[in-house]
């Protein structure tokens, strides 16, 4: 009897400490599920963060993309005033004349503000062909120099750092005889 009375204490004693282990088992697991609730929600919140300003450096770079091509349109727009300015000083006759020097003070000034922003000439004069930065309008023929040497700039060409504003149109050496002699060759 003292055996069965043993075994009962031990399992009054026991099935409490089961129960307590169950209940610190249930919280732990419950606490577990929270933590992992918890970071599952930082990193999602870290993640959006992420992509926010990945989307705002997007944002940027698309903004300045936008402000970088008008700046290079507005450019370009002044480029026929430059041409009819150049054009009329190389019309006129009198060069002392007041108005023919206002015009001349006028083309400088004009040149000054675009080099401001950038802009240059783009090299064409004695030198080859490059499709890049040059706009064939035009051929002639001559045995001295090699095909596809700019012969004459009709209109000069203008960029903007690397970015071409208008390309420079040009009249390349064409020698058709011996295109021809190289091919029966």
């Amino acid at each position: 009897m003292e055996h069965d009375e043993k075994r009962k204490d031990k399992r009054t004693v026991i099935i409490p400490i089961r129960r307590a282990n169950e209940k610190v088992e249930k919280k732990s697991s419950d606490m577990s599920a929270e933590d992992i609730s918890l970071q599952e929600m930082e990193d999602r919140w870290r993640r959006a963060l992420a992509d926010f300003d990945n989307y705002r450096k997007r944002c940027e770079r698309e903004m300045q993309g936008t402000r970088e091509d008008e700046r290079a349109r507005v450019l370009a727009s002044m480029l026929p005033v430059l041409d009819s300015i150049e054009n009329a000083l190389k019309a006129s006759k009198d060069y002392d004349h007041p108005i023919v020097k206002g015009v001349e003070s006028i083309y400088k000034l004009m040149k000054q503000i675009l080099s401001s922003y950038g802009v240059e000439k783009i090299e064409a004069e004695k030198m080859l062909f490059d499709p890049n930065w040059h706009e064939v309008v035009g051929t002639v023929a001559n045995p001295q120099l090699p095909d596809g040497f700019v012969w004459e700039v009709v209109q000069k060409g203008y960029k903007l750092g690397d970015r071409m504003l208008r390309p420079a149109k040009v009249i390349v050496v064409k020698n058709y005889e011996n295109n021809n002699q190289n091919k029966q060759g």
